[in-house]
């Protein structure tokens, strides 16, 4: 499944160069992990994540609206919610299930 920016023009999947890309939910995953031990701001999310500023902005947007984050009180500092520790308990459950692994070796073991 290849996510798009609104503009449509930047897919965010499939393969790029001859390099394998992550896939949707595995970058959902991947931003949800880099909230998960405490309030982060993009540009720890960006580095945790391995996640261009495109990227970010599409995917935190996503997430709260989704609200799998929130934005702290301080503003500009992003934790994951409860329904976003659901999601990653969900993601490991599948990936184990269907024997995949990720890159970021996180995703799928604590």
């Amino acid at each position: 499944m290849a996510a798009h920016s609104s503009s449509g023009d930047r897919q965010f999947s499939k393969e790029r160069n001859g390099e394998a890309k992550r896939e949707f939910f595995e970058i959902i995953a991947a931003l949800l992990l880099a909230c998960r031990d405490g309030a982060a701001n993009k540009n720890q999310i960006m580095q945790r994540a391995n996640m261009s500023h495109a990227m970010l902005m599409f995917f935190l947007e996503l997430a709260l609206e989704t609200q799998m984050i929130e934005e702290t009180e301080e503003k500009k500092r992003f934790i994951i919610t409860e329904k976003g520790r659901l999601y990653l308990q969900g993601y490991r459950r599948l990936a184990e299930a269907i024997g995949i692994t990720s890159s970021n070796s996180g995703l799928v073991k604590e």
